[in-house]
């Protein structure tokens, strides 16, 4: 399975940058197609939160939780949250507590992370997991 930060999401609804939405397209496209798409509880919610709050219209939020919903296939648990909380705190980076709750989930269920957040590179000594980081 190939794991989703949420930016790949939010580039392939809202053109910010037509490339990275392109690309973001293009990556979902295809990991739809293969059966490879994962994302998390937490994905979701980032999602929505960050495309309402750029005031995208209300039929078009419902709609994209809709669609990318089934691909959110597993839970979040307190044990997953403490794994996160350990790696950050042991590298003093919990302001990124997100992305390590987004890493310990794809390290759990997946076997690479595709994200556009170089913020991931902190982690690289930590990871058991592939991290591609896109342009």
């Amino acid at each position: 399975m190939h794991y989703f930060d949420t930016n790949i999401l939010i580039y392939s609804l809202i053109n910010q940058d037509e490339d990275k939405m392109l690309k973001s397209q293009e990556l979902l496209r295809e990991s739809i197609k293969n059966d490879h798409l994962l994302i998390s509880p937490l994905t979701l919610q980032e999602m929505i939160f960050t495309i309402a709050k750029l005031k995208t219209p209300k039929e078009v939020i419902f709609n994209s939780y809709q669609f990318f919903k089934k691909y959110s296939k597993y839970q979040i648990d307190n044990t997953l949250i403490q794994e996160a909380f350990d790696l950050c705190n042991a590298l003093n980076k919990c302001q990124n507590i997100n992305d390590a709750i987004h890493i310990k989930f794809a390290e759990k269920h997946c076997t690479q992370i595709f994200t556009f957040d170089k913020d991931f590179n902190r982690f690289e000594n930590s990871l058991t997991i592939k991290v591609i980081i896109l342009k």
